[in-house]
């Protein structure tokens, strides 16, 4: 045989391969056979093909078996099938087949997911019309079948037949006033053919049942802004965007109906604020400030707009400006943790840092519960604050950031080594990291000072166990035990 039929056959069962990784199973068989009819023998070929083979035929056997109302043998064929990576259109054609299949079964549920997926796969208006009769012989038997009358709308929507498709999910609601798949498709149909009032009703019904559904906010949204209720519009993209902050398409949508508002009414104060918000929150500083500057035009004494501008002034560096507005808005509303916070930041920019300290300290009593970060802040101006190390200290060990936590107490020892306190926690800190010798002297040094300090003697028994010394444990553990004032 020539080196050129050779090649040519391995090259055809190549292509052969490739199109069968593609799913293209009867591209695939052509050139296995071509291949095949120049090199008869070739294993590889000839067991590629083979499987193509199986493949099709598992399809045309489950016909068959469908044919011949062997409904189970053939939905065991097109089960297996629709297990394979198939082509789009094969998967399509098994999914109808199968559907039909669960039809003549009388598995009603199972062949409506199966004609419904079918349409999904493959978009078209004859398919939609025949899937329709389908259901129509589903609902003949099962009048009020939800998921019938459903994938019918649906269906009657993609055909652009809407009262069909109205009149079907009314039907769903009549039996389920509750349902809010069928009150979203029927209010997204009522919005289609601009029937906004009565959209409006099935989008409110759903979030009364589901408030932070997003799909029903941004749609009631977008319907609030067909009747010209912009505030209202407003409040509704806005809630589902805190919902859904990391959503950019979201957020690019919503600042692209405040820009459409803004066109209408220049001055809407909660296009302005969510605008600047949101420029704010993407690092468009400029831009935030200028919506908060034409807001403050119109509410100047707004605490919560100073405050955002001021915010926009600090990470423009523009350090003065930003000291005046969360002046002006801290003596309207002086408890306001983040604008303390915000100050303190700026007044530590500017180097007055015993103002900063000021602000630090009186965010910390407002909200405790954001310490670490001021922590961070205080230790920053005043780098040997005692309790400051030891507050940030105890925060890293609960968050089990050891080394972290005994750095901070191994400065808090150098400032104050009899301290206590901190040599308890650094001793819990070593024990953590498996380091005992350490553990045991900061604990023996602790019951040096403090003799009746029970959780040093605990902290030192364990460490005792944990090390193997186990006589020494024993007589922490039966001190422990002997006394009457340890509260386990």
């Amino acid at each position: 045989m020539s080196l050129l039929k050779l090649n040519n056959a391995r090259i055809l069962r190549s292509r052969g391969e490739t199109y069968q990784k593609l799913n293209k199973y009867n591209e695939a068989l052509i050139d296995f056979t071509s291949s095949l009819e120049i090199e008869p023998n070739n294993a590889l070929a000839l067991e590629l093909r083979g499987i193509i083979h199986r493949k099709l035929m598992k399809r045309l056997r489950g016909e068959t078996y469908l044919k011949l109302e062997n409904y189970n043998e053939a939905l065991s064929d097109f089960n297996k099938l629709l297990e394979l990576e198939l082509e789009s259109k094969d998967q399509e054609l098994i999914l109808t087949l199968r559907g039909e299949t669960y039809l003549k079964l009388k598995k009603y549920n199972e062949a409506l997911i199966d004609y419904h997926d079918s349409s999904e796969i493959f978009i078209g208006s004859l398919l939609h019309e025949e899937n329709i009769d389908k259901y129509n012989e589903i609902l003949e038997i099962e009048p009020n079948n939800t998921l019938a009358l459903r994938f019918q709308g649906k269906s009657y929507r993609w055909l652009e037949k809407y009262d069909e498709a109205i009149m079907n999910f009314s039907k769903i609601l009549e039996k389920e006033p509750n349902d809010t798949l069928a009150l979203g498709l029927r209010g997204e149909t009522y919005q289609w053919t601009k029937k906004y009032n009565e959209a409006l009703k099935d989008f409110n019904k759903i979030l009364e049942l589901e408030p932070n559904n997003h799909f029903a906010l941004e749609s009631r949204g977008e319907i609030y802004i067909k009747l010209k209720n912009y505030n209202e519009a407003l409040i509704d993209f806005n809630k589902s965007f805190e919902d859904q902050p990391n959503d950019q398409i979201l957020k690019s949508e919503i600042l692209d109906k405040c820009d459409e508002i803004l066109m209408i009414e220049p001055n809407n104060a909660l296009a302005l604020k969510f605008r600047g918000e949101t420029n704010l929150k993407s690092g468009k500083n400029i831009e935030a400030m200028i919506d908060f500057d034409t807001l403050l035009k119109l509410e100047p004494n707004n605490a919560l707009t100073l405050r955002l501008r001021g915010e926009s002034y600090l990470k423009l560096d523009e350090h003065n400006e930003a000291l005046i507005d969360f002046n002006n808005s801290l003596e309207k509303e002086p408890n306001n943790y983040l604008a303390l916070r915000l100050r303190g930041e700026t007044y530590f920019e500017l180097k007055k840092y015993n103002e900063a300290l000021i602000d630090f300290n009186k965010s910390l009593e407002i909200q405790p519960n954001n310490r670490d970060f001021l922590y961070d802040k205080i230790l920053k101006i005043e780098p040997n604050n005692i309790l400051a190390l030891r507050l940030r200290g105890e925060s890293y060990l609960k968050l089990e950031k050891y080394n972290e936590a005994k750095i901070d107490f191994n400065k808090l020892l150098e400032l104050e080594p009899d301290n206590a306190l901190a040599l308890g926690l650094r001793g819990e800190t070593f024990q953590k990291l498996g380091k005992y010798n350490e553990a045991l002297t900061d604990f023996n040094k602790l019951l040096e000072l403090e003799p009746n300090n029970y959780l040093a003697l605990r902290l030192r028994g364990e460490t005792y166990l944990k090390s193997e010394k186990y006589n020494e444990a024993l007589t922490d553990f039966n001190n422990l035990l002997e006394s009457e004032d340890v509260i386990f």
